[in-house]
């Protein structure tokens, strides 16, 4: 008898605790889904590239509400109305009750994400889900915007540097959407160039006031003599920068070891890197830091190594290195970049 309460009593125990754990962990249920405010169906948007930095709309909505007290997150998606988001692309994420949306930006994702053709007019369906940390995602009735996009952004793979009819150097994407970045040697016979997407310079891209603007079919580019020179595009903007450069490392671990003076680079052009050996310095390499910085100068570049990884970040931590005898290479054909720090034994 004794045996049976003690398990009757477990089993209550047992009992109880799960009661009170359901109530401790009540479900997350939606009381009233996310709606749309503002604007309403039926609007017409002829987009154009002349007003491509000008608002295209503001969504408004009315905020969803849950049985619970959660933070509340909001993602907008459109998708050609006869799909019915069968494959939607996502417009935005915010925990406000509203999003703001670009022209050049409904644009891109029109031309380039959903493929749709230029001059062609479309309804497009824009919805907005509300969910919290581990909720699903609950969407709001659609609206429908009747829209005509203009040409996509020109958003090449990379840009190939071409001279006289030759591929002679790479302009790579960076992180940043729309941005290419490199650097190229320009040879004294070769100090003309233009860009292409092809490497045997096909429909080339030029500059026809030398104004720093990009034309397609554009005249030719000219640098001011033999050198090594470091090259930005925006093909959203369709604008470059050119500036030639001359690359040092300066620190407390080199001569004179008080970052007030840099030790002058070579570059080797048949390897396409900058390096640097104790070999070649007059004095040594002690116990300290050091960075790489172009024409003796710390603006508008220095690198340093946020990371020690061996990648070099734009106004960077300083670099540590051990009194020793070294070989200091800076690789900058492509983007990301890279350097080394190589000891030389003897």
């Amino acid at each position: 008898m004794k045996n049976k309460n003690i398990i009757y009593v477990f089993l209550l125990t047992m009992f109880m605790f799960s009661c009170e754990k359901q109530k401790k962990d009540p479900v997350l249920e939606l009381v009233k889904g996310p709606k749309f405010s503002e604007p309403v169906s039926g609007g017409t948007f002829i987009l154009l590239d002349e007003n491509k930095d000008d608002v295209f709309t503001t969504l408004k909505w009315e905020k969803a509400e849950y049985n619970l007290p959660i933070e509340i997150s909001y993602t907008v998606e459109i998708d050609i109305k006869e799909n019915n988001f069968s494959d939607p692309i996502v417009l935005g994420t915010t925990n406000a009750d509203s999003l703001q949306i670009i022209v050049f930006d409904i644009n891109k994702i029109l031309t380039t994400k959903m493929g749709l053709f230029p001059g062609t007019t479309y309804d497009i369906s824009f919805r907005v889900g509300s969910h919290g940390a581990k909720s699903e995602k609950k969407y709001s009735n659609p609206i429908d915007l009747n829209v005509t996009p203009y040409n996509p952004p020109f958003v090449p793979s990379k840009l190939y540097v071409i001279s006289g009819g030759t591929k002679i150097g790479e302009i790579n994407p960076t992180n940043e959407e729309g941005k290419y970045e490199g650097y190229v040697w320009f040879r004294s016979s070769n100090l003309e160039f233009t860009f292409s997407e092809n490497e045997n310079g096909d429909n080339p891209i030029g500059d026809d006031d030398g104004n720093n603007s990009l034309e397609f079919g554009g005249e030719n580019i000219v640098v001011a003599e033999e050198g090594h020179y470091k090259i930005n595009v925006n093909s959203y903007e369709m604008a470059y920068t050119i500036s030639e450069q001359a690359w040092g490392i300066i620190g407390s671990a080199v001569d004179p070891y008080n970052w007030s003076a840099d030790i002058n680079m070579a570059y080797l052009v048949d390897e396409g890197v900058w390096q640097i050996s104790t070999d070649t310095i007059a004095n040594p390499i002690i116990d300290g830091q050091f960075k790489f910085r172009p024409n003796d100068s710390w603006d508008p570049l220095n690198y340093g190594d946020d990371g020690a990884d061996g990648i070099p970040d734009e106004y960077g931590a300083n670099i540590n290195i051990s009194a020793g005898n070294y070989v200091i290479t800076l690789d900058l054909r492509e983007y990301p970049y890279s350097y080394s720090v190589v000891e030389i034994t003897k």
